[in-house]
């Protein structure tokens, strides 16, 4: 009798299984056996002695609980669409047209190459003064006249012009022609030139005639604008550049040095002779009484 109660204790027990609630190490293993989904991680099973959640709030298999079905994502809508693993998703499109890494940029992102332009023609060569047009040289210097310099705009310096010369001063529309000289005959020059349709103006400088009358007259020349286009000559140049260091000095205002550098370029000549040092000497000795 003791033995078929016993046998019927035990097919109960293997039929209905642990029922047990305290989930601690049990007599039988938590595999689910009695219908109740296993816990998920971080879960608590329901214990009325410590107030946790009751079981029946604890999600099983049947709820959306730990489900491994993936959601469906969704992005802009786009021609481009993929599938995968029953999730759809639409692939993003991407310009790589402003991408430097990219090798195969878009038709669209390809930059036209601007149109070329076209090299201007070279222009043609400058005449100092005046019309260019009847210039009697190749290149826009002066024929006929030797050493030939420009000191500033409208004026320009050389050595005595020949008729060619003063055919291309005419040419270059020159209308005063300034003589500087050791002597006061200047009766055949002033013939030829005044001939030639300039206005012809003549000082005679040496180391003793130089003084402020002479210094007046020449920088007055040179200043009024209304007798540019202007050339200056003596015999070798010396004279020219003696005065021209006089008008740096007294009306540019430059210093010594400056105006000795620039005289120098116009024929300026300190100590070739004996009379070139008197013409530098009595030029200074004018230049420190000025400054006194």
């Amino acid at each position: 009798m003791n033995r078929i109660y016993l046998a019927l204790l035990v097919g109960t027990f293997i039929s209905t299984g642990c029922n047990h609630n305290t989930y601690k190490k049990s007599c039988c293993p938590n595999n689910g056996v009695y219908g109740t989904a296993p816990l998920p991680q971080g879960a608590y099973p329901y214990n009325p002695g410590n107030g946790n959640i009751p079981r029946t709030n604890i999600p099983s298999e049947s709820s959306n609980y730990g489900s491994t079905a993936k959601p469906e994502m969704i992005y802009p809508e786009s021609s481009q669409k993929n599938s995968y693993g029953g999730a759809q998703f639409y692939k993003p499109e991407i310009d790589n047209s402003s991408d430097p890494l990219t090798n195969n940029p878009s038709p669209s992102s390809k930059q036209s190459n601007p149109p070329s332009k076209k090299a201007k023609p070279p222009a043609p060569p400058i005449a100092l003064y005046g019309n260019s047009s009847n210039n009697n040289s190749n290149n826009g210097l002066p024929v006929g006249i030797a050493d030939f310099a420009k000191v500033m705009n409208g004026v320009t310096c050389g050595l005595k012009p020949d008729l060619s010369g003063l055919e291309w001063l005419k040419s270059q529309g020159y209308i005063t022609v300034i003589q500087l000289r050791k002597n006061s005959d200047d009766d055949a020059d002033r013939t030829v030139i005044e001939k030639q349709g300039f206005r012809y103006e003549s000082i005679t400088i040496t180391p003793e005639t130089l003084n402020s009358k002479v210094v007046t007259q020449f920088n007055q020349l040179i200043k009024n604008s209304s007798n540019r286009p202007i050339f200056v000559y003596d015999a070798d140049g010396a004279i020219t550049g003696a005065m021209f260091y006089l008008y740096f000095r007294l009306v540019e205002m430059y210093n010594n040095d400056e105006a000795i550098l620039r005289a120098n370029r116009l024929g300026l000549k300190q100590d070739d002779t004996e009379e070139h040092r008197a013409l530098m000497l009595a030029v200074q000795n004018f230049v420190a009484k000025s400054k006194n």
